[in-house]
């Protein structure tokens, strides 16, 4: 085997020093030992990540083994005279997945996947888009809309890409619109950032936001309700869905104003897949009951999302009674994403359980002044 097969990746390599460079800096008299790890394994993760030197599942396994041992021969924090020891510190390394905001993301991905295996998705996309008509103005605002309807019931940003980009490609096609004209990328813009822009607007929107929720209910002791979170981010989400419709239409002026043959080209599309299925209407049914569940939570009952939206699978998942078996999800469902995730919660969780994350939020605003403000 020749010595070029065992080239690192330069992104790699420089992680590494950049690990080692932290921990070679001066101990600060208010940070532990293993904050001052804490700290060089997060800067490594950056790096990592930034470079994409490996991909984000196997950047997960170097960063739970380097938490394993870099914390393990750490001094514990309640004991400077012991170590902190392997096992804690896999453990730490492995809290994520335990933790809640992880199993509502898994959670999320298995009604992303059913809505993909059934079709439902695609079906609720090409319902919008025969009722908002077909100027050019009208499908920028339905493409919008598709966005927005589809955040309510798919928690999975990936997902909802992956449906309405293949039907925005065949709208495209059957409106006969050329692919470089400026109706076209102003299409496929708006799909982009109005998925992006959802993804602030409601909480069961993108894994990230369940994470963040997890974290505030751990490091505030105060949970953020569905409802609430859409109290507070649909207004901005909606505005920015007004400036990004503004925009598209400002810098990329449509060639018409109407596209001939489009609402039938849509409605072609609903006759093509037929009829509403059994599965899509229990699909539906189940969404519909958890979009309720997740609204009313801490006002008309006390359970949370992650317990509701688990209840909502079992239905899914029901023999007889449900839309899709396990060999239907388990290829459909991005597993490296939950590992992901997973080491993620581990990572900063154990940032604060080392009082390395207090550190660093202390330096960050005495070194910015944010304290004076």
């Amino acid at each position: 085997m020749s010595a070029a097969s065992f080239k690192l990746p330069l992104g790699l390599v420089i992680a590494v020093l950049v690990m080692a460079g932290v921990l070679l800096l001066p101990l600060p008299a208010d940070l532990p030992v293993a904050g001052h790890r804490m700290l060089a394994i997060l800067a490594f993760a950056v790096m990592v990540w930034i470079t994409e030197a490996v991909s984000y599942e196997a950047s997960a396994i170097m960063i739970t083994s380097l938490m394993a041992f870099l914390l393990g021969t750490a001094p514990s924090l309640q004991d400077p005279t012991h170590l902190i020891g392997s096992s804690p510190a896999i453990s730490m390394a492995l809290t994520g997945f335990s933790n809640p905001a992880l199993a509502l993301v898994a959670g999320a991905l298995f009604i992303a996947a059913a809505m993909t295996h059934t079709g439902l998705d695609r079906r609720i996309a090409l319902v919008t888009l025969s009722r908002v008509g077909t100027s050019t103005r009208r499908i920028l605002l339905g493409a919008i809309a598709v966005t927005i309807l589809l955040s309510l019931v798919v928690p999975s940003a990936t997902a909802r890409s992956a449906c309405v980009v293949p039907i925005m490609m065949g709208v495209i096609a059957a409106f006969g619109v050329d692919k470089r004209s400026n109706i076209a990328a102003g299409i496929m813009i708006v799909v982009a950032q109005g998925t992006s822009i959802w993804n602030v607007g409601i909480q069961t929107a993108a894994a990230q936001n369940l994470l963040t929720v997890g974290f505030m209910d751990k490091m505030l002791g105060q949970r953020v309700s569905w409802i609430d979170w859409l109290i507070a981010g649909a207004p901005w989400a909606l505005i920015m869905s007004a400036v990004l419709l503004f925009l598209v239409l400002k810098l990329l002026p449509p060639e018409t104003d109407s596209i001939p043959g489009g609402k039938e080209a849509v409605a072609q599309s609903l006759v093509d897949i037929g009829p509403m299925t059994g599965p899509q209407k229990r699909l539906l049914t189940v969404s519909v009951m958890l979009l309720l569940a997740w609204a009313t939570e801490g006002r008309l009952h006390s359970f949370d999302t992650t317990s509701t939206t688990y209840a909502g699978l079992v239905f899914l998942l029901l023999p007889g009674i449900g839309v899709m078996t396990w060999k239907d999800v388990q290829s459909r469902i991005p597993w490296g994403t939950v590992i992901v995730f997973g080491v993620g919660i581990s990572l900063g969780t154990a940032l604060l359980t080392t009082q390395a994350g207090q550190w660093l939020g202390a330096a960050v605003v005495a070194l910015t002044g944010l304290d004076q403000v």
